[in-house]
């Protein structure tokens, strides 16, 4: 008997750390997308974007 509550007990324990985890999962992936849409939002600085444009040089 106390070996099957046990064995109930655990595998409740169970569900709620796999729900615990699928929550974080789904709020770093929430904070990602929230950052990348920032990231677009500004753009990126004139300076920096020029700084990757190749230079001409003289011939």
């Amino acid at each position: 008997m106390v070996s099957l509550e046990l064995t109930t007990c655990l595998t409740l324990i169970e569900k709620y750390l796999f729900l615990i985890s699928a929550v974080m999962a789904i709020k770093a992936s929430s904070t990602l997308v929230e950052l990348l849409a920032l990231v677009s939002r500004n753009g990126i600085p004139i300076s920096s974007a020029n700084a990757c444009t190749p230079k001409q040089t003289p011939y």
